[in-house]
């Protein structure tokens, strides 16, 4: 099944290594490594007001739907409850951010003549959180066709947008482009669960409300790693230009992207097979598990290793030359993806068990390690402390995460 899974997907992350690949390309021609950064804080600050949008509930919509994917009218009621309550929370912070545009501008770009993208993004918000809930409705239903369809349009459509703007309207372009692609996500993405859900039903206000309060559960756990992560990466972007340079920060984020090129075939393994297997059979989690972890890594980190080699070479062909500075961050970033790569198959247990307090546990620990690891690595070796920090931090969650579910395993066996 995994493997019929990966075969398919493997045209969408073609694609998507495709796309992001000119993307970057036309990110380093049209605006460099400054450019880079700012579209690396746009991103980041999207990536906390998403999952504050959708209140951090896409695992554990996964989760319910796997749960109930036999019962149609079930859900539809699940579907209909959650879009509605995240539709009025999108539109309510979509207004915030429109009202506020100026100060955030100032906040994450330093200048407030970007406040028009903000307004841009603020009007288009609810589009953007509607399509990420539709796409995690999709995952629960192992529906991996209409995902990668989806994910296919994601890539053209922003590699279009990208491009076009970025030509005519340089950072600004780039900016904008970032906000306008949750519309078009959104429409393909609700067209493909209409055809799961046979009616619109919302229920009594009392069922409407257990609906929302078994999922969020499971949102509490998102929505703090989803809020958080993004905040730390602007908060080391920062460190890096206080103590490097802004173009520093711009290599930073080149080599982010070079690591979210690679690491979708993990995420995207996790979230498609993965974590709705765990939500079915929780019997099947130490076995697909150990599976996961002498297979797929080794084959990943060997993967990685040639990627290594060829630095020199990929990273004019993927960037430009202005960007060959990259190469000094490669081995540590590599590393600590091995390190993330490992623990991915670990973090998704607190979902499928629905262990909520160990989660928060782990992830303070974790935010905590990063946090002061990088504050101590830039000061001392700059841009190059901020990866040696990201290597240090997984290394520490990877070990915490093994001892801790091997634990448990011991005891299910006892």
């Amino acid at each position: 099944m995994l493997f019929k899974i990966f075969s398919f997907n493997s045209l969408s992350l073609v694609l998507r290594v495709v796309t992001s690949f000119l993307t970057s390309k036309a990110i380093a021609m049209f605006i460099g490594a400054s450019g880079m950064a700012l579209v690396g804080n746009l991103r980041n600050f999207l990536s906390s007001l998403e999952a504050l949008g959708t209140l951090g509930i896409q695992n554990g919509i996964i989760k319910r739907v796997a749960e109930n994917y036999s019962d149609k009218k079930r859900l539809s009621h699940l579907f209909s409850i959650h879009f509605l309550g995240i539709l009025i929370l999108s539109v309510f912070l979509g207004i915030g951010i429109v009202v506020f545009s100026e100060f955030i501008a100032n906040k994450i770009f330093d200048h407030a003549d970007y406040s028009t993208v903000l307004k841009a993004i603020g009007i288009l918000f609810p589009f953007q959180v509607l399509n990420v809930y539709c796409i995690a409705f999709l995952n629960g239903l192992s529906r991996y066709k209409k995902v990668v369809w989806v994910n296919s349009v994601s890539y053209l459509s922003g590699l279009v947008l990208s491009v076009v703007l970025m030509y005519f309207f340089r950072t600004m372009g780039a900016l904008l482009a970032v906000s306008v692609i949750g519309l078009v996500l959104f429409l393909v993405s609700f067209y493909f669960v209409k055809e799961e859900i046979t009616a619109f039903q919302i229920g009594s206000l009392r069922s409407s409300f257990k609906e929302l309060k078994g999922t969020l559960s499971y949102g509490l756990m998102s929505l703090f790693s989803a809020i958080i992560s993004p905040l730390i990466y602007l908060f080391i972007r920062s460190l890096v230009i206080n103590w490097d340079s802004l173009d520093a920060a711009g290599y930073y984020e080149a080599m982010n992207k070079i690591s979210a090129l690679y690491m979708m075939f993990i995420s995207s393994m996790i979230t498609l097979y993965y974590l709705p297997e765990f939500s079915k059979d929780t019997n099947q989690i130490k076995p697909l598990t150990k599976n996961y972890l002498t297979k797929i890594i080794p084959l990943f980190a060997l993967a990685l290793s040639v990627l290594f080699l060829l630095r020199m070479y990929f990273i004019p062909l993927f960037l430009s030359k202005e960007f060959l500075p990259v190469s000094q961050l490669f081995f540590w970033q590599m590393l600590g993806d091995i390190f993330k790569a490992a623990s991915l198959i670990l973090g998704i247990q607190f979902y499928a068990r629905k262990l909520v307090k160990p989660y928060f546990i782990f992830e303070i620990i974790s935010f905590a390690t990063m946090i002061s690891l990088s504050w101590f690595l830039i000061s001392y070796a700059k841009v190059e402390g901020a990866v040696m920090a990201y290597c240090g931090t997984y290394f520490v969650y990877f070990v915490m995460l093994w001892m801790y579910f091997n634990g448990l395993w011991r005891k299910q066996t006892e």
